[in-house]
């Protein structure tokens, strides 16, 4: 019975370490596989056609939770994530709203910073999405670790994939601004007194 007892107290400790090991594998694979190109192409795109330039929308499409800034802009409030507790998007390392404080206004800007994403490069992005609009290349001044941003035009704005300056080519950040969209550029000219520009 003494022998029974063990063998089954060996086995359940077994089935029990068994549990633990694959849970913590099953974490070490969530930071380890890499995004899937097109699923971060797609979510990115779906980003600005929603116009997700509020802190209700952003959470709602990315399932993070957004904190103010406790020093407020005049003119933008700035909302950022504390960390990733977004299991749809484990892509996103830090997020970064800045919303117009002016009612009405339809401008904004979302800042990412990205993970997991390093086997996605520039030739990627080119090639699902066609020749650059405009290129932002980081002046001498400014740090090594700055990307150089492929830059896109919508009618909503623009997205900007920020790929490292060294060989891997890897996109590491995204920008989506909607201040540079249509929208945004007729509501600055009718919210705007004669002559200001002139």
């Amino acid at each position: 019975m003494k022998a029974l007892g063990m063998k089954t107290t060996i086995i359940t400790g077994l089935f029990v370490l068994g549990i633990l090991l694959s849970g913590a594998c099953e974490k070490m694979n969530n930071r380890l596989v890499p995004v899937e190109k097109n699923q971060l192409f797609n979510f990115l795109i779906s980003l600005g056609e929603k116009h997700a330039f509020t802190p209700e929308t952003l959470t709602s499409l990315t399932g993070l939770s957004l904190t103010d800034d406790p020093l407020p802009n005049k003119h933008f409030s700035v909302h950022f994530s504390l960390g990733n507790t977004a299991k749809k998007h484990p892509f996103i390392k830090k997020m970064e709203l800045r919303s117009p404080v002016e009612r009405g206004n339809p401008g904004g800007l979302i800042i990412l910073d990205l993970c997991n994403t390093s086997h996605i490069t520039g030739k990627d992005v080119v090639k699902r999405f066609g020749e650059v609009s405009d290129l932002a290349i980081p002046s001498p001044e400014q740090p090594e670790e700055d990307p150089v941003f492929l830059v896109y035009k919508y009618d909503w704005g623009k997205l900007g994939f920020g790929c490292s300056r060294d060989e891997s080519d890897s996109l590491v950040s995204v920008v989506l601004d909607a201040y540079e969209s249509a929208a945004f550029k007729e509501y600055k000219e009718s919210n705007t007194p004669p002559g200001v520009f002139e």
